[in-house]
């Protein structure tokens, strides 16, 4: 694009939603409202019919498939949400691929390290748009510090620390979900939130080149793995440590906000990210 007009000109992206669930529901369609110049929902899928027919109804009545095969036959789609259980990302994505469909997808890429390296060659074979789902790239946080730091404005950075304490009961709505409570994938709630800090601290610092880590199932009402101790190093030279923890009681605090501290040649600086302000020299 030369231009912001000549985007304003494009017509809306023909898209097909995969999987109804929390993400569908809670995250995206929110968005897509918003970005409906952009978008425009030609149909849906849920392998349980009661999903599918609630969703459709949600998002403007369009039409749903229970085999999300048939939902990529529709030529008219150009492109798949995938907001599926982690284990499906790598067959869902390859298959909506092979039939010429651009893909976001949901975080993480996938359930283990032989899946993600080979989604990581999709690219190399095929000439479509793909993306995965991680807003934390696009967190005003975290665009507003990389600035900083790129700018030099706050000296070199060489110690990060970031310690967050989550209040996950048996209720809560996303520990409830069957998949991630009999997870097929290794990490358990670790692997599916904890991606996002993951995420933040190689856009922030680089590739993490090294790391040895501890964990630790605290409710096991909620899966196999919900905390853990991340000792780590970055392509930049960066050591750091990540500590995300499972609460089964509420806090009474804000002290247990999430807190990253970021250790440079001059001073220590405080990045309470839960209140979404950055603390600048």
């Amino acid at each position: 694009m030369n231009s912001r007009n000549e985007w304003k000109n494009l017509k809306p992206i023909k898209l097909g939603i995969i999987g109804c669930g929390l993400a569908a529901r809670h995250l995206h369609w929110p968005v897509l409202q918003k970005l409906s110049d952009k978008f425009e929902i030609k149909s849906i899928c849920n392998n349980s019919k009661p999903k599918a027919e609630s969703f459709a109804h949600l998002v403007g009545d369009v039409p749903y498939f229970l085999d999300y095969h048939d939902l990529l036959q529709d030529s008219e789609i150009e492109a798949v949400d995938i907001t599926l259980p982690i284990s499906l990302n790598y067959q869902v994505t390859k298959d909506a691929l092979h039939a010429g469909k651009h893909v976001i997808v949901e975080k993480p890429l996938a359930a283990n390290l032989e899946d993600a390296k080979k989604m990581l060659h999709f690219s190399d074979e095929f000439p479509y748009i793909m993306m995965v789902a991680e807003n934390y790239y696009y967190h005003p946080v975290f665009l507003e510090l990389k600035t900083i730091i790129h700018a030099g404005m706050i000296g070199t950075p060489y110690a990060v620390s970031w310690d967050i304490f989550r209040y996950v009961d048996s209720d809560n709505k996303y520990a409830k979900t069957e998949w991630r409570i009999h997870h097929q994938y290794p990490g358990g709630f670790i692997t599916d939130g904890g991606i996002h800090n993951i995420a933040a601290l190689h856009f922030l610092f680089g590739k993490i080149v090294s790391g040895n880590a501890f964990t630790k199932s605290i409710n096991p009402e909620i899966g196999e793995i919900d905390s853990f101790s991340f000792q780590f190093e970055t392509e930049s030279g960066v050591s750091g440590t990540l500590k995300i923890f499972t609460m089964q009681f509420e806090p009474v605090s804000r002290l247990t906000a999430p807190l990253l501290k970021l250790i440079v040649t001059s001073k220590c600086y405080s990045v309470p990210s839960i209140l979404l302000k950055i603390v600048k020299p």
